[in-house]
């Protein structure tokens, strides 16, 4: 389950948006422009976005989803994962603060207990999100006119701080340190750094060193 998050069949962006500076649109626009599959954009408000129709729910895709970004308000949060079980979502990656983080473990826990209930793996929330460079796929809101993305290698990296692992990511793009896989863990409320790190000691493609922050 855990490999929905690096090589998902099909990807939601819900939250996405084309308001410029948004974290919506840089979600977006890094996933559209790395992942080969599908994407589907989807906002409460539907309309078009980055020139491609947007759904208003994730039930309204008419095909598969397999991983749902989520970067809506967090009070939202807990109705777009319900929604996204319905569907049979596999994976998810939570980017939205305001839980734990900010005194709100009534609405984390709320978070967790419908990703299980559902059988979804969470990621986050309060996460960057995920890169894959063989995928590949880029599953952060990071701009990439801001954030170096190293060339594919064999080194992956885990890290619970956003802020450490973009500037890890930074130093690895600098010094030519090839990237395999990245996961920002956020709150991990669900999906734990201990098991991203069974995954990525059980991947032959990762040469030899995983990174954790």
């Amino acid at each position: 389950m855990l490999e929905a998050l690096f090589k998902p069949r099909s990807i939601a962006v819900i939250g996405a948006s084309d308001r410029p500076g948004s974290l919506g649109k840089e979600l977006a626009l890094n996933v559209i422009s790395s992942f080969k599959g599908p994407v589907h954009l989807v906002n409460i408000r539907g309309g078009v976005i980055l020139g491609r129709s947007a759904y208003r729910r994730v039930s309204d895709v008419p095909e598969a989803v397999d991983l749902a970004l989520i970067i809506t308000p967090s009070d939202s949060v807990p109705e777009v994962l319900e929604d996204c079980g319905k569907v049979g979502v596999r994976g998810a990656i939570v980017y939205s603060g305001g839980f734990s983080e900010m005194g709100r473990g009534d609405l984390e826990e709320e978070v967790v207990r419908i990703a299980r209930r559902y059988s979804i793996r969470l990621l986050g929330p309060n996460s960057v999100g995920v890169i894959d460079t063989e995928t590949p796929l880029n599953a952060t809101f990071v701009s990439t006119e801001r954030q170096l993305i190293p060339s594919r290698g064999g080194v992956s990296l885990i890290s619970q701080s956003g802020a450490l692992g973009s500037l890890i990511l930074d130093l690895m793009g600098e010094r030519l340190v090839n990237l395999r896989r990245f996961a920002s863990i956020g709150n991990a409320s669900d999906i734990k750094m201990w098991e991203l790190v069974g995954l990525l000691a059980g991947d032959a493609k990762n040469g030899g060193y995983r990174g954790v922050s």
